[in-house]
């Protein structure tokens, strides 16, 4: 399991905040940073994650002509869906693009693309493989904002990454292999984690009712 699990480790502790680092305690509580490529951050992505996310959608525009975007909103407001807010956003976007889209506190995440890509990502497989990671609690003393970041960070990396190949460029600013790395090692541990929950509720389950014969 902790082989599995050094991807995520890795990646979160990009974020972790160190004591005696202040620049990064007020990075952590004042993160509002955008770009080009990052449309919105109502203070869910560290400065940190949107410097590198801004590098590796910029050098992949640069090669290939293709817009990643994130717009990552605090919460969705007049009852607006993250699937109608994502339409929203991308109405204002040149193709091709892919753009995602994340409410904090609704706990939503959505993937849009344009037409010209819509079939070269796959969409379920993005957000399978991200949202769940995104929110479920990984350790105490990591942040739902720096969890967010990590993974945010990873997911862009993955379309990036994956796009660059389809176009057959190689990227400076690419993190390799890491953000699959990642997704593979943290659905383990949440897998092994899933039947040791359902393992237990079967035995407590089962003496429950063989304690009441």
């Amino acid at each position: 399991m902790k082989i599995f699990f050094l991807p995520f480790l890795l990646a979160i502790s990009l974020f972790a905040e160190n004591p005696d680092d202040n620049a990064a305690k007020t990075d952590e509580t004042t993160s509002r940073l955008t770009g080009e490529f990052v449309l919105h951050n109502d203070n869910v992505v560290l400065n940190k994650a949107i410097v590198k996310i801004e590098e590796m959608c910029r050098d992949l525009r640069k090669e290939t002509g293709i817009g990643v975007y994130l717009s990552a909103i605090d919460k969705l407001e007049n009852n607006e869906t993250i699937a109608v807010y994502s339409k929203r956003i991308a109405g204002d976007l040149a193709p091709p693009f892919v753009l995602i889209t994340i409410s904090r506190i609704d706990r939503q995440i959505e993937l849009v693309a344009s037409d010209d890509l819509s079939k070269r990502i796959d969409k379920d497989e993005v957000l399978d493989d991200y949202t769940i990671p995104l929110f479920v609690e990984i350790r105490k003393d990591i942040t739902l904002q720096q969890q967010l970041s990590a993974g945010l960070l990873n997911g862009i990396a993955f379309i990036v990454d994956t796009l660059a190949e389809q176009e057959g460029v190689a990227l400076k600013s690419s993190i390799g292999s890491g953000s699959k790395n990642f997704y593979d090692g943290l659905m383990w541990v949440i897998r092994i984690m899933l039947a040791l929950t359902l393992s237990g509720f079967a035995l407590i389950w089962y003496r429950n009712r063989k304690g009441g014969r």
